[in-house]
């Protein structure tokens, strides 16, 4: 085929400024197949004589005025400018165009694509700029791959296709679930049928059935009915046990108080006191009833009430059983005084009196004050100088109770680093192979989903892929969701990574989000009011271009867009691995994975919290993949189980300039 033929299959498949023997115009446009061709005007001339006129095609017209030239002619290198960020141009010595692809990325397709991306029509293809930095490279044979069934395991690429492997044993052993595989899905372990006789691997249960909860059998009663012995069944055996204690207990006496157990019986207490400090009665204690008191015959008694009661607390009545004659003398007794403004009342030279209350609310625009029958109280203050306790605050007065300052001065103007990236793909792993999530508990033995992953890598929530990526990457691809990435200190190591939500700044809007640096203002709802401190950031370092973020016991807020709503999630045991561009002293691009673990029950909550209708699937039918595939992989509290399922996050960045907050 002519060098012109070749250039217009190119233009017909959309590979821009394609051609024989240089590389490619990355310019964007109808005319960009027209101004791409680095082809000398001897090649030209040669087609023209046989007959494949581009130059009669042409004839004498004028080249639109966007255009570098005819055929990629151009004066300077301003000509030969590039719209892709990983292409450069410049003017040769022939007066033509010529471009080159930046080390680590390849142009396929028109697109930008960082080493080791995947064809996504193709998974057993990658960028390799090694091989070939203007298309897809094929992948070594044995490189892991799905080939779109979940069901086979140790599936690997052989001559550019994907081989599947042997199915996959969905086997999880347990007798109360009907296994099954799905190709979309993987593994599948629905509830069977309740009743069906099973063994829950306790011995200490009896007449096994599957249940709403799984194996369930009635527990073995190895009560004795005796108080005095504690009552357990040895699992492993299934015999009872009764150990003797000292628990508390009742020897059927109502005459005994604190009886307690002793090898294996139930021992009497002490006798209790059936003293009723009546003068004028008999004290005694029956065994069936407990205490008794009989009324006695005295001079000083009418019935069982002393002629000497003078109804005071504060006196100890006594009386002269020969005679009758009352004797009061003072006592200390506890008391009440009546005044809900005393506390601590007690008898004092035949008077009840306590100690006077202290109002105080802490509150200096509040006058306290205590009314004997209600009790402490206080009244809102106006006009009176205070102190609010901000710093920053002044001229702080009270007003209907509370101290106000005059904060002006006190809104911060946070400075931002010029290095940032906006993150142009947003998308949860698919599996647990590399590329898609990361070693989250930090164990090379183990890996999630344990039917489609490998090296150690955790993504058990990579189920819900096919539910969360579509909307998600319309909302980032549109721009309706913006994640950005703030360098703070960049050039040291380490450095602070911090997250921001943000728009575009109203003077460049029509800027190309996913192509372009753009500016932006970032939300203010990720920055400390008062300090303008970044609330969610990772500690990170940069090895080379390699980076690394986060580790062991990070915390992460973060919001995952889900069709109309946004889910509030926290990732914990947080890590960030991937590769960086560098241009001038900025990170041009970026390439990373996220990985964590989010709690279950934090997840289901989140999504309950949502209005369904906002949800591109019913909450429930996440709920159900939830509890019917995701298994917990990572241990949040060390406590040594499993408490949260993991996370795999993929993110590439565009630098992106913060100009300011909304």
């Amino acid at each position: 085929m002519s060098r012109l033929g070749i250039i217009a299959l190119c233009a017909l498949l959309g590979v821009v400024g394609c051609k024989t023997d240089e590389p490619f115009n990355p310019t964007e446009g109808s005319d960009a197949g027209r101004d791409t061709a680095d082809v000398g005007r001897d090649d030209v001339v040669a087609e023209d004589a046989a007959g494949d006129t581009a130059e009669d095609a042409r004839g004498d017209t004028e080249p639109e005025p966007d255009a570098p030239g005819p055929m990629g002619t151009c004066t300077s290198d301003e000509d030969c400018a590039a719209t892709k960020e990983c292409v450069t141009g410049r003017c040769g010595d022939d007066g033509y165009c010529a471009w080159q692809v930046a080390d680590g990325f390849c142009f396929v397709g028109n697109v930008c694509q960082p080493m080791g991306t995947a064809n996504p029509r193709s998974e057993c293809e990658a960028c390799d700029p090694v091989s070939d930095p203007q298309g897809w490279t094929v992948s070594a044979d044995g490189t892991a791959c799905t080939g779109g069934d979940a069901c086979a395991g140790g599936s690997v690429c052989g001559d550019g296709a994907c081989v599947l492997g042997d199915a996959i044993n969905c086997d999880d052993g347990d007798p109360c679930t009907d296994d099954s595989c799905d190709a979309d899905t993987g593994c599948l372990h629905v509830p069977s049928a309740e009743a069906n006789p099973c063994d829950d691997g306790d011995a200490c249960t009896q007449n096994d059935v599957c249940g709403a909860n799984g194996c369930e059998g009635a527990a073995i009663d190895c009560g004795d009915g005796n108080v005095c012995t504690d009552d357990s069944c040895d699992a492993d055996s299934g015999e009872c046990i009764n150990v003797n204690n000292t628990a508390a207990c009742d020897d059927g006496s109502a005459c005994t108080e604190g009886d307690v157990c002793a090898v294996g019986a139930c021992v009497p207490g002490a006798a209790p006191n059936c003293d009723d400090g009546n003068i004028c009665t008999i004290d005694g204690c029956n065994d069936l009833a407990g205490c008794y008191y009989l009324p006695t015959q005295s001079p000083c008694c009418i019935g069982e009430n002393s002629v000497c009661d003078d109804g005071d607390p504060c006196t100890n009545d006594l009386c002269d059983p020969e005679g009758g004659d009352c004797i009061y003398e003072h006592n200390t007794a506890r008391c009440d005084d009546g005044s809900a403004c005393t506390r601590g009342d007690t008898c004092g030279g035949g008077a009840c009196q306590g100690d006077a209350i202290v109002c105080n609310d802490g509150n200096g625009c509040t006058e306290d004050f205590c009314d004997p029958n209600r009790g402490c109280g206080a009244r809102d203050l106006d006009a009176v100088s205070c102190d609010d306790g901000i710093e920053c605050t002044v001229q702080d007065i009270c007003v209907e109770g509370a101290c106000v300052g005059n904060d002006e001065a006190c809104v911060c103007v946070p400075e931002f680093s010029d290095v940032a990236n906006r993150m142009n793909t947003v998308q949860l792993g698919i599996n647990g192979r590399p590329g898609q999530g990361l070693d989250v508990d930090g164990d090379a033995e183990t890996c999630a989903p344990s039917n489609d992953c490998s090296g150690g890598v955790d993504n058990a929530l990579g189920v819900l892929a096919g539910i969360v990526n579509p909307p998600l990457g319309d909302s980032v691809a549109d721009g309706s969701v913006n994640l950005l990435l703030e360098f703070n200190g960049y050039g040291e190591n380490p450095f602070a990574l911090a997250l921001h939500q943000a728009g575009l700044d109203p003077d460049n809007r029509d800027c190309n989000v996913q192509a372009q640096t753009c500016n932006w203002r970032v939300t203010d709802d990720l920055l400390d009011p008062d300090t303008c401190d970044r609330l969610v950031t990772l500690s990170a370092t940069l090895d080379g271009n390699q980076l690394t973020a986060g580790g062991p016991g990070t915390v992460f807020p973060f919001s995952l867009p889900l069709g109309d709503a946004v889910i509030e999630l926290t990732l914990y045991e947080v890590q960030m691995r991937g590769t960086i561009a560098e241009r001038e002293g900025r990170v041009a691009t970026m390439s990373v994975v996220l990985g964590g673990a989010v709690r279950r029950g934090e997840l289901i909550d989140a999504l309950g919290a949502l209005d369904p209708d906002s949800l591109p699937v019913p909450p429930e039918t996440i709920a159900q993949i939830l509890d019917i595939v995701v298994r917990d992989d990572v241990d949040t509290d060390n406590d040594g189980m499993p408490d949260a399922a993991s996370i795999g996050i993929r993110l590439d960045g565009l630098e992106a300039h913060i100009v300011g907050v909304q």
